[in-house]
């Protein structure tokens, strides 16, 4: 049996179920409350550190959670929506973290907006955070429209039927006729017309002896069939029997020539006679005529009617008889129009004014029945340019009899050419294109210049037709409107819950611009086959893609025109033709219902979940459009519904809970054609992930996810680590919470939770200043926490009992506490307590916090510049926290001749005169004012020491008793600062404290530019006072430090670094710009132990060739020694359960000896310990664990044994 040693050398393969002897080297059994990580190690989590003292106020049990970040500078909020629909939010970082925000309800009031937000089931609230906008769709609305587009009206206010006949030109001689009548009317009107007449007869005497011939005239006559004929040329009107017609015979129009030649009569020389040529022409065939019908006239100009006289003064009457006719059928049970002719007079002017009022005045009283012949509604006829426009709400047809004289508009025209340029304002016109399509029709609309009259057509929507989705019924929205007391404790946002607003229909109908998909099927307005569910829709998710709002619904990805996110628009921008800004909804192509979920934005496209199948939205365009867009499937994998899916950089993540236990699976290679490749990432702990696992967050920066249920205190985390050419590291670990999740989400390198007690948790992802540490050696050591607070004061300690006592109201708020309760400082001390209500007793004295701080920075900005140009009123609310003791404060200010490369804080400097500066506090409310004077003579000046070139430095001293604890410090200018510096330093023991609040002004007033904040890209520095040593670091590490004592402090030159010497602590204007100052917070941490603990497999001889490991199972394997490989480390223990043994375990502490006091808990930065075993591989289980506070990184393992390749065969 030979002796063997070998090395694990790291541990961050994560969990694995997989039998011992096939996991890889670094994988283990179970990880809690640890991080596998590929630079550090496998390290203990950090500690929770609570956000407020508190819990969250008014946090209702149910409901949909969300988180919305602001910026930097502002910080993160979390929300509920309740199952009653009330929306409530808090601060989750920054400044007044933990407080209830101000919720108001706007447009659709609080009870429209809390029925849509109300749900049973939280996961029917859907949440879309863009910008300072978050989206919510119920998934249990059903979306309705409402509203109509334009609709014709009459001053009844009900809708009407319209018509516009344009005249098109004025001519003598023309009858301006056009028929009236209902839709479908088949009854017929016999129009006849006269087409040839005769003169029958006349009264003319030829034989007369006067020598002239008087009956010789022109005349034209228009005769209709009357009951009486005074005043005019007509006599009689009678049918072919001679009866007399009084009626029903209307416009007959002719003209009568009488031509005479005198003559001599034969063989009287002395005898003259008068020979007559008589000729009519037929001008107008008039109405009702027929066949023997005949009217009798008298021409006016002609003499010589039988008269006895020489003057034969009676007039001459002609009869003329009808001899053809022709007869026309026209429909015209409303109203036949045929006026008189115009004149037949060209020397007779004929305007539009006199056509239109002769038609107009002919409609006096004229009704349109509905189609039942019931109903009668007046006709209203306006005259409107040189046109009439006609309106009825009954429907009614006008077919003009002469093209050339009108033309007629009514619902459609089919030549845009032939629309009036003066019209009706509001008319609306559809224009078909094409007779037999309906696919290319579009709407036009008029709008006169000043109502009606002259104006233009520009394109709409169809009539009375769907107008507006139901906002009621449509995702509503939470934007945050105002901020108060900016970056101040009492910081306070309001935010706004309302119905949004959503484009409307202008253009089109439901052929051309068809009602979105996602609108459910009433009104008579499907556009779409009838679906389950009586015919309703619902949006399932509301996403955004490439500027567009997207909205899944049913097996429909619905996005609206790109860039109008302000008001989305889901309908087209013209029927005319297709755009490419035009709303896109567009089906996935599958044999399976597929209703969609989610999605997520890739490189290639929206990629979209149903619960059984993936599909991809792309275009082979650049540009997305109608015309380009294709939504197909590319793989079938389930889906779980209630996880959205999410970005893992270059891959994509979803959870599969299809069968007995959840899945993660890894989506990569996600392209327009092909399959992509679906990976279950979770494959090595097939059992790990429940069910029912409902909730999950990630960070790429940090490459992790973590999966929870709300519920339950079990965090289930994935670490990642990714290269160019493959994935290094894919981890598995879990996290036990100190109580239930309700909900959590990772913003900026930290995880926020809250539990079930509604306290609001962080754990810093990557080691931050704000997390308690102490400091030993130079190196940071976290204290590890859960639901810690800091600032802890007001110990009572009994001198008796050696025991020291502290009250904190929210003890009892904690209902079940995972760990025992323990205080701990900066100076590496801590102690379990006992608990009793809201008091909390731990031995020893710590009623003293006047001489421990934690070192806790409560903010995270870089001030570029001190004073910028134009400033005034620059205030530090914090205040310096002082009670009754004299503060001690130094103004500086460098002359211009002030320049020196050692004087780096100093130089290239100026500073303006007449400057006034005054210093104040407030005390109860009341400003105090003490000023001190800067002028070009103050009242001392020396010259400064060691300065090359004699520069100046004018000083003031100022002195004043700050009386309780909302001091402030305040420094005004009375005119422009330009390039200068302040410096500024005090004798007190908090001066880290005095130089936070007085260089981060956190108010600014009276027309003040803001000041220029940034990170830095290079060294992070930091000043810290702990009581006994201000200290000044550089990228975390400890470069220089100066005891408490007079005229001992810090000073830094050009090059930031720290001098000793002088008397103050100045930091200048260049200093500032990679300066961090910390807030020190006096008093101690409080908060709850929690476990870390990993469990190893069994150990095995194993030979590694490339990326295989084989192990030998078969051989004897007997460990004597296992050797940790710690990185930071505190107290931890190691238990060794053995078969047929009792447990073993050996508590380690970290320790150097005389070098610590018996109270401190020991740390190192790294440590190697041996644990002994003595037993055969597979007869041991082991263990480590850490149960105090103190840190914990497991680097490596290496373990020593005898190994022996014999063992017996079966044969």
């Amino acid at each position: 049996m030979a002796g063997i040693t070998q090395v694990i050398p790291t541990y961050v393969g994560g969990m694995s179920e997989q039998p011992d002897h096939t996991k890889s080297p670094g994988q283990v059994k179970n990880i809690i409350n640890g991080i596998p990580d590929v630079t550090y190690g496998l390290f203990k989590r950090p500690g929770s550190k609570r956000v407020g003292t508190d819990p969250l106020t008014n946090v209702q049990s149910g409901g949909s959670w969300f988180h919305y970040y602001r910026d930097e500078a502002e910080g993160s909020y979390i929300g509920q929506v309740d199952s009653t629909g009330n929306v409530r939010i808090w601060k989750a970082s920054g400044d007044n973290a933990g407080a209830e925000q101000t919720i108001v309800y706007g447009t659709g009031g609080e009870a429209a907006i809390k029925t849509y937000l109300s749900a049973s089931n939280t996961e029917d609230i859907q949440a879309l955070t863009i910008n300072d906008t978050t989206f919510f769709n119920n998934r249990s609305i059903p979306v309705t429209t409402t509203g109509t587009t334009d609709t014709r009206l009459i001053s009844t206010g009900k809708p009407e039927n319209q018509a516009y006949i344009e005249l098109r030109r004025t001519e003598n001689g023309r009858q301006y006729g056009f028929n009236v009548s209902r839709p479908n009317e088949t009854a017929t009107v016999d129009l006849r017309r006269a087409t040839r007449l005769k003169i029958k007869s006349d009264t003319l005497q030829e034989g007369a002896d006067t020598g002239n011939c008087p009956g010789i005239g022109t005349q034209v006559f228009s005769v209709s069939a009357a009951s009486n004929y005074t005043g005019t040329t007509t006599v009689s009107v009678k049918d072919s029997d001679g009866n007399d017609l009084t009626t029903g015979k209307d416009d007959l129009i002719f003209r009568l020539i009488t031509l005479g030649q005198v003559s001599t009569v034969e063989g009287d020389t002395d005898s003259f006679q008068c020979t007559y040529n008589r000729e009519i022409d037929l001008l107008h065939g008039g109405e009702g005529w027929a066949v023997g019908d005949t009217v009798t006239v008298t021409l006016d100009q002609a003499k010589g009617g039988g008269g006895t006289g020489t003057d034969d003064a009676t007039k001459a009457n002609y009869t003329i008889e009808v001899e053809e006719i022709e007869t026309a059928k026209v429909v015209a049970d409303v109203k036949l129009v045929r006026p008189t002719p115009t004149p037949f007079d060209s020397d007779t002017a004929v305007t539009a004014d006199t056509i239109l009022g002769g038609l107009q005045a002919q409609f006096d009283g004229v009704t349109v029945n509905d189609a039942d012949g019931l109903n009668p509604e007046s006709l209203n006829v306006q005259i409107i340019g040189n046109g009439l426009f006609f309106s009825c709400v009954n429907p009614f047809d006008i077919e003009v009899a002469e093209q050339d004289l009108m033309r007629v508009m009514q619902e459609t025209i089919n030549d845009v050419t032939e629309l009036p340029n003066q019209c009706k304002d509001g008319y609306i016109v559809k224009v078909a294109n094409a007779r037999m399509s309906d696919e290319d029709d579009y709407y036009l609309k008029f709008t006169g210049d000043n109502g009606d009259g002259t104006g233009a057509w520009s394109e709409c929507a169809a009539p009375n037709i769907v107008k507006s989705f139901d906002a009621s019924t449509m995702p509503h929205v939470i934007q945050r409107t105002s901020i108060a007391n900016q970056g101040t404790s009492s910081e306070l946002a309001t935010f706004t819950v309302k119905q949004f607003t959503w484009g409307d229909r202008a253009v089109g109908d439901d052929e051309t611009n068809p009602i979105p998909t996602f609108v459910s099927v009433l009104n008579g307005h499907p556009n779409w086959e009838s679906v389950a569910d009586n015919d309703n829709r619902y949006i399932s998710k509301v996403l955004f893609f490439r500027n567009r709002l997207a909205i899944l619904s049913g097996e429909n990805v619905v996005l609206c025109k790109p860039g109008t996110l302000a008001s989305p628009d889901f309908w087209a921008e013209t029927a005319l033709t297709t755009s490419s800004v035009d709303p896109i909804d567009i089906a996935c192509s599958s044999i399976f219902p597929s209703n969609l979920f989610d999605g997520i934005e890739i490189n290639t496209g929206l990629l979209v979940f149903s619960s059984n199948q993936q599909f991809l939205l792309s275009s082979d365009d650049t540009v997305l459009n109608p015309d380009t867009a294709k939504l197909r499937s590319i793989a079938t994998y389930n889906y779980s519904v209630d996880i959205p899916p999410i970005s893992l950089g270059t891959t994509v993540g979803y959870v599969d809970n299809s069968g007995k236990y959840s899945r993660f699976n890894q989506m990569t290679n996600i392209t327009r054609e092909g399959e992509p490749t679906v990976a279950e990432v979770s494959k090595v702990v097939p059992s790990l992930l429940p069910k029912d696992i409902d909730i999950i967050t990630n960070s790429r920066e940090n490459q992790i996810v973590l999966l929870g249920k709300t519920g339950s205190d079990i965090i289930y985390g994935l670490k990642y680590f990714n290269t160019a050419e493959k994935q290094i590291q894919t981890a598995w670990f879990k996290w036990k919470l100190n109580n239930n999740l309700l909900y959590h989400f990772i913003i900026d390198d930290v995880y926020y939770y809250l539990d079930e007690d509604h306290f609001l948790q962080t754990i810093n992802l990557v080691q931050s200043e704000t997390d308690i540490s102490i400091n030993k050696d130079d190196v940071n050591y976290q204290i590890h926490l859960d639901n810690y607070v800091t600032g802890i004061t007001g110990g009572s300690f009994n001198t008796n009992a050696n025991t020291t006592t502290f009250y904190a109201d929210w003890i009892s708020k904690v209902t079940t506490p995972s760990g025992s309760l323990v205080i701990a400082d900066g100076t590496s001390r801590y102690a379990t307590g006992t608990v009793n209500g809201d008091y909390v007793t731990v031995n020893g004295d710590w009623s003293d916090t006047t001489s421990t701080h934690f070192s806790v920075t409560d903010y995270n900005e870089y001030i570029d510049t001190f004073f910028g140009a134009n400033t005034s009123n620059i205030r530090s609310d914090k205040g310096v926290t002082f009670d009754g003791s004299t503060l001690s404060v130094t103004f500086k200010y460098s002359g211009s001749g002030a320049a020196s490369e050692e004087w780096g804080a100093y130089s290239s400097l100026g500073f303006e005169k007449n400057i006034q500066c005054s210093a104040q506090y407030v005390d109860n409310g009341n400003n105090l004012t003490s000023a001190f004077g800067l002028s070009d003579n103050p009242p001392e000046k020396f010259r400064g020491i060691g300065l090359p070139g004699g520069g100046e430095l004018e000083q003031i001293d100022y002195n004043w008793t700050l009386s309780n604890s909302s001091a402030g410090i305040w420094i005004s200018g009375s005119s422009a600062i330009a390039s200068s510096n302040i410096q500024v330093y005090t004798d007190d023991p908090a001066v880290s404290q005095f130089l936070y609040n007085l260089y981060n002004p956190t108010r600014i007033t009276t027309n003040v530019e803001p000041l220029d904040i940034y990170k830095p890209d290079t060294d992070v520095f930091k000043i810290t006072y702990d009581g006994e040593y201000v200290r000044w670091y550089q990228n975390g590490r400890e470069k220089h430090r100066v005891a408490r004592s007079v005229g001992n402090k810090l000073y830094f030159d050009s090059n930031l670094n720290a001098l000793e010497q002088f008397g103050g602590v100045t930091v200048s204007t260049a200093a500032l710009k990679n300066v961090k100052f910390e807030s020190l917070t006096p008093g101690y941490a409080l908060g709850y132990l929690y476990d870390y603990q990993v469990d190893f497999p069994t150990l095995y001889v194993s030979t590694s060739r490339g990326e295989v490991t084989r192990t030998d199972v078969n051989a004897s394997l007997t460990l004597h020694r296992l050797n940790f490989n710690f990185g930071k480390v505190g107290s931890y223990e190691t238990t060794l359960t053995r078969l047929g043994k009792d447990p073993y375990t050996e508590i380690y502490e970290s320790t150097d000896t005389n070098l610590y006091e018996a109270s401190d808990a020991p740390y190192l930065e790294e440590a190697i310990k041996t644990i002994p075993v003595y037993e055969r591989n597979k007869n041991v289980d082991i263990t480590l664990k850490s149960t105090s506070p103190t840190p914990a990184t497991l680097h490596s393992m290496s373990w020593e044994g005898d190994y022996t390749t014999k063992y017996y065969k079966r044969v």
